[in-house]
Protein backbone atom coordinates (compact mmCIF):
# COMPACT_ATOMS: atom_id res chain seq x y z
CA UNK A 1 0.00 0.00 0.00
CA UNK A 2 2.77 2.46 0.85
CA UNK A 3 4.32 1.86 -2.57
CA UNK A 4 1.30 3.56 -4.15
CA UNK A 5 2.48 6.88 -2.70
CA UNK A 6 5.60 6.94 -4.85
CA UNK A 7 4.52 4.83 -7.80
CA UNK A 8 5.51 6.35 -11.14
CA UNK A 9 5.14 3.31 -13.40
CA UNK A 10 8.32 1.37 -12.71
CA UNK A 11 8.71 -2.07 -11.21
CA UNK A 12 10.29 -5.49 -11.23
CA UNK A 13 8.67 -6.82 -14.41
CA UNK A 14 6.32 -5.76 -17.19
CA UNK A 15 3.57 -7.91 -15.66
CA UNK A 16 4.05 -6.28 -12.25
CA UNK A 17 3.99 -2.76 -13.76
CA UNK A 18 0.76 -3.52 -15.64
CA UNK A 19 -0.87 -4.93 -12.49
CA UNK A 20 0.33 -2.13 -10.23
CA UNK A 21 -0.68 0.54 -12.77
CA UNK A 22 -4.19 -0.89 -13.05
CA UNK A 23 -4.54 -1.03 -9.26
CA UNK A 24 -3.20 2.49 -8.73
CA UNK A 25 -5.54 3.83 -11.42
CA UNK A 26 -8.55 2.17 -9.72
CA UNK A 27 -7.54 3.64 -6.35
CA UNK A 28 -7.02 7.09 -7.84
CA UNK A 29 -10.53 6.81 -9.31
CA UNK A 30 -11.91 6.21 -5.79
CA UNK A 31 -12.06 2.42 -5.60
CA UNK A 32 -12.52 0.88 -2.18
CA UNK A 33 -9.20 -0.15 -0.64
CA UNK A 34 -8.77 -3.23 1.48
CA UNK A 35 -5.28 -3.54 2.92
CA UNK A 36 -4.36 -7.12 3.76
CA UNK A 37 -1.33 -9.05 4.90
CA UNK A 38 0.09 -11.48 2.36
CA UNK A 39 -0.41 -11.58 -1.42
CA UNK A 40 -2.73 -8.88 -2.74
CA UNK A 41 -4.32 -7.97 -6.07
CA UNK A 42 -1.03 -6.53 -7.27
CA UNK A 43 1.34 -9.40 -6.50
CA UNK A 44 -0.94 -12.33 -5.74
CA UNK A 45 -1.38 -13.52 -9.31
CA UNK A 46 2.13 -12.78 -10.49
CA UNK A 47 4.88 -15.33 -10.81
CA UNK A 48 7.48 -12.58 -10.61
CA UNK A 49 5.81 -9.91 -8.52
CA UNK A 50 7.41 -7.24 -6.39
CA UNK A 51 8.47 -9.47 -3.51
CA UNK A 52 9.29 -12.51 -5.65
CA UNK A 53 11.68 -10.51 -7.81
CA UNK A 54 13.41 -9.06 -4.77
CA UNK A 55 13.80 -12.43 -3.02
CA UNK A 56 10.78 -12.05 -0.77
CA UNK A 57 7.70 -14.22 -0.62
CA UNK A 58 4.43 -12.52 0.31
CA UNK A 59 3.43 -15.47 2.44
CA UNK A 60 6.61 -15.54 4.54
CA UNK A 61 6.11 -14.58 8.17
CA UNK A 62 8.63 -11.72 7.99
CA UNK A 63 6.95 -10.25 4.91
CA UNK A 64 3.52 -10.43 6.52
CA UNK A 65 5.00 -8.76 9.63
CA UNK A 66 6.04 -5.83 7.40
CA UNK A 67 2.47 -5.66 6.07
CA UNK A 68 1.18 -5.48 9.64
CA UNK A 69 3.65 -2.70 10.48
CA UNK A 70 2.48 -0.63 7.49
CA UNK A 71 -1.18 -1.21 8.31
CA UNK A 72 -0.65 -0.26 11.95
CA UNK A 73 1.38 2.88 11.21
CA UNK A 74 -1.05 4.18 8.60
CA UNK A 75 -4.11 3.27 10.68
CA UNK A 76 -2.67 5.05 13.71
CA UNK A 77 -1.80 8.10 11.62
CA UNK A 78 -5.26 8.37 10.08
CA UNK A 79 -7.13 7.23 13.17
CA UNK A 80 -9.13 4.65 11.25
CA UNK A 81 -8.92 1.39 9.40
CA UNK A 82 -8.08 1.29 5.73
CA UNK A 83 -11.26 -0.34 4.54
CA UNK A 84 -12.40 2.41 2.21
CA UNK A 85 -11.16 5.10 -0.15
CA UNK A 86 -8.79 7.70 1.26
CA UNK A 87 -9.89 11.31 1.05
CA UNK A 88 -7.67 13.90 -0.59
CA UNK A 89 -6.82 15.21 2.89
CA UNK A 90 -5.85 11.70 4.04
CA UNK A 91 -3.59 11.24 0.99
CA UNK A 92 -1.93 14.57 1.86
CA UNK A 93 -1.50 13.55 5.50
CA UNK A 94 -0.08 10.20 4.47
CA UNK A 95 2.34 11.83 2.02
CA UNK A 96 3.64 14.26 4.63
CA UNK A 97 4.11 11.45 7.15
CA UNK A 98 5.84 9.27 4.55
CA UNK A 99 8.21 12.10 3.60
CA UNK A 100 8.98 12.67 7.29
CA UNK A 101 9.69 8.96 7.78
CA UNK A 102 6.79 8.49 10.19
CA UNK A 103 5.09 5.64 8.29
CA UNK A 104 8.07 3.86 6.78
CA UNK A 105 8.76 1.08 9.27
CA UNK A 106 7.76 -1.49 6.66
CA UNK A 107 10.18 0.04 4.14
CA UNK A 108 13.32 -0.95 6.04
CA UNK A 109 15.50 -3.11 3.83
CA UNK A 110 13.45 -2.48 0.68
CA UNK A 111 15.62 -2.15 -2.44
CA UNK A 112 13.43 0.78 -3.57
CA UNK A 113 13.92 2.74 -0.31
CA UNK A 114 16.25 5.35 -1.84
CA UNK A 115 14.09 5.69 -4.95
CA UNK A 116 11.00 6.40 -2.84
CA UNK A 117 12.92 8.75 -0.55
CA UNK A 118 14.02 10.78 -3.58
CA UNK A 119 10.42 10.98 -4.86
CA UNK A 120 9.18 12.14 -1.45
CA UNK A 121 11.97 14.74 -1.30
CA UNK A 122 10.87 16.00 -4.74
CA UNK A 123 7.33 16.62 -3.39
CA UNK A 124 6.02 13.41 -5.02
CA UNK A 125 6.34 14.86 -8.51
CA UNK A 126 5.32 12.45 -11.25
CA UNK A 127 3.42 9.96 -9.10
CA UNK A 128 0.37 8.31 -10.67
CA UNK A 129 -2.10 8.39 -7.77
CA UNK A 130 -3.20 11.81 -6.63
CA UNK A 131 -0.29 13.82 -7.98
CA UNK A 132 0.17 16.81 -5.70
CA UNK A 133 -0.18 20.36 -6.86
CA UNK A 134 3.18 21.93 -7.58
CA UNK A 135 4.70 23.35 -4.40
CA UNK A 136 2.44 21.46 -1.99
CA UNK A 137 2.74 18.33 0.09
CA UNK A 138 -0.71 17.08 -0.72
Amino acid sequence: FLCILTYRGAGYSDHFVASMSATVDRIAAGAKVEVITGPDDICGGLTSGCRAASGHDCQRADTMALDRIALSEVGNLLGRGLDGPLTADEWATLRMAFAAGDVRGACDGCPWHGFCTDIAAADFAGVRAYPPSRGSNG
